[in-house]
């Protein structure tokens, strides 16, 4: 047992930071991006508890030249990493269907593969040229990555993505209104992996790390994880999966944790954290919006009390991290570098089944 302690890696605390536009969710002509104000106290926050966050930019983010000063002015202080965040619809060339020209978020798998190309190649080459750096961390928009996305990153020489959701399903949520909707990630590992070349929820032999948000369906009474048991349940949009949801939820019994404040309470993210840590997960991943650290900027975040919970929440995570050594914070691409070429050996599938997956879907 002891040499099996010494030999495990200390676990890695990563933070992604979704910077965009103020909520992006609203249709606006001229969107506004008074959340970006708000990132160097935020970096002063991560800087105090030695929090190395990443933050995955949008091209819109950055083709605005105030917030693109305060970006660049975090990048030279060497504490943070600039990643790219892809939000087709604000990310040139644009593009209609001719089948609907009414305005909605495509996932951009939803795009024509040449559009989708060009919108990567856009995105990456804009990136790199305003931070003078190579991108080599990403997440998906509204977390909608498929293979061929991954391709297109591996391709470019990106070395890691945080797009996977393990234990949930975005298939309720439209994007292109006559589309399929959002990805599943069901079946999809809870740990960091390499994916299948076919297939992101399965491990495989691309050259690029998938590091997964840290999700689970926790037991709110005794702190124990029911992911794979409720995944199913609590991803579906049926009716009846809400009313049981919601029924779970009231009586305390389970709910969906991230590590997400605007979400989250900090009694839940710390139980999240300390559950994490008791399994020996090798990555804590805290993912949230920059437009959940002030009041008005996103649905979730409407006012000041809002926005403190939120900033109260960050204190309470990156605190209940530094008080557990040995995690270590690193970015993005920190993480990928270290994590160990061995653990491309087959890892223990935490999703749940694809028949389980067709299930949740009825």
């Amino acid at each position: 047992m002891l040499a099996d302690l010494c030999t495990r890696p200390a676990a890695g605390f990563v933070v992604t930071v979704d910077t965009e536009a103020d909520s992006e969710w609203t249709v606006a002509a001229r969107p506004t991006y008074e959340n970006i104000r708000a990132l160097p106290a935020f970096q002063e926050l991560c800087d105090r508890y030695g929090v190395r966050p990443t933050y995955l930019v949008t091209y819109d983010v950055a083709a605005h030249n105030s917030s693109l000063a305060v970006l660049q002015a975090l990048a030279q202080d060497g504490n943070c990493e600039i990643g790219a965040h892809m939000h087709g619809w604000r990310t040139p060339p644009f593009y209609s269907s001719p089948d609907n020209d009414k305005p909605c978020y495509p996932y951009l798998y939803e795009y024509p593969r040449e559009v989708q190309v060009e919108k990567f190649e856009t995105l990456t080459d804009y990136l790199e040229q305003v931070f003078q750096i190579k991108m080599t961390s990403h997440r998906a928009g509204r977390w909608g990555i498929d293979a061929y996305g991954m391709s297109l990153l591996e391709a470019r020489g990106y070395r890691v993505d945080s797009s996977v959701t393990p234990f949930r399903s975005w298939k309720h949520q439209k994007g292109d209104p006559d589309g399929e909707g959002g990805p599943s990630f069901l079946r999809a590992p809870a740990r960091p992996y390499y994916p299948a070349v076919d297939d992101i929820q399965k491990p495989g032999t691309r050259n690029i790390l998938e590091v997964p948000v840290s999700i689970r369906v926790l037991d709110l009474w005794l702190k124990t994880d029911l992911s794979k048991m409720l995944a199913g349940l609590f991803s579906g949009d049926q009716f009846a999966k809400r009313k049981m949801r919601n029924i779970l939820r009231k009586l305390r019994i389970a709910e969906v944790v991230s590590l997400n404040p605007a979400l989250n309470s900090s009694g839940h993210m710390i139980a999240l954290c300390r559950k994490l840590l008791r399994q020996w997960q090798p990555a804590v991943n805290m993912a949230f919006h920059s437009t959940e650290l002030i009041p008005g900027g996103s649905p979730q975040v409407r006012t000041a009390n809002d926005a403190d919970r939120v900033w109260q929440g960050l204190d309470a995570v990156f605190a209940c991290i530094k008080a557990s050594a040995p995690v270590r914070s690193r970015t993005l691409t920190e993480y990928a570098e270290q994590f160990s070429v061995g653990t491309r050996a087959p890892i223990q599938h935490e999703g749940i089944s694809r028949e389980e997956e067709r299930d949740s879907s009825s």
